[in-house]
């Protein structure tokens, strides 16, 4: 079978009609009408509703499913990635698992940052503390690259997400579009060398009214 490529910017008007699909999720996001929880560790769903349409039309499975999905064989050997970073993009046949231990990973840091906001110290070192683990969990999604395509939008989605379980609305941090580059790819570039710190300066200031 020859795999066709998943890619949205060839249909015309695409990434306003993301932008547009996402802008109700995101306020439902924030009022609490979508359930936090479950878009914090699993975003399948807003990933099918947002690139609906967009996926070739012999290859429906590329919205709201991973990559190495044994129910699809395009998926199922669909390989990502970026030329200078040969550390995004697992391969497909590892994306089911890193996602199980993702989401492990998820679970926990939510349960600590619940925790967290019980303890009494200033809102901004709080705010702070969230953006951190987000950040952590942004640079990891980003690196298993788990869908065919929409891995930026719904790495950002994941930070809106967690943002809003403690009531923070994002500011300048768009799911689409994507924030201004430079320096966006550049801090992601040096998050994963490991200066996290950079991008999580980065967040905080974009989250400033």
């Amino acid at each position: 079978m020859k795999c066709a490529e998943f890619e949205y910017d060839n249909v015309p008007g695409s990434r306003d009609e993301i932008r547009d699909r996402f802008a109700p999720r995101l306020r439902d996001l924030v009022t609490r009408r979508l359930d936090n929880d479950k878009e914090i560790r699993d975003g399948r769903t807003t990933h099918a509703v947002v690139f609906l349409g967009f996926a070739p039309a012999a290859h429906p499975r590329y919205v709201g499913n991973y990559r190495g999905d044994p129910l699809c064989p395009c998926l199922r050997e669909y390989v990502v990635g970026i030329p200078s970073d040969r550390r995004v993009g697992y391969p497909p046949s590892e994306v089911h698992a890193a996602m199980a231990e993702f989401v492990v990973r998820v679970g926990k840091s939510v349960r600590v940052l619940d925790l967290a906001q019980g303890v009494r110290e200033p809102a901004a070192n709080k705010l702070y503390t969230i953006v951190v683990v987000a950040c952590r969990l942004f640079e990891e999604f980003l690196r298993i690259h788990p869908y065919a395509n929409g891995n930026g939008h719904m790495a950002r989605w994941l930070v809106c997400a967690l943002l809003a379980r403690y009531g923070h609305a994002t500011k300048r941090w768009t799911v689409e579009p994507r924030p201004p580059d430079p320096p966006y790819s550049v801090l992601i570039a040096n998050a994963r060398d490991g200066d996290l710190q950079s991008l999580e300066q980065y967040v905080m200031e974009l989250l400033k009214d």
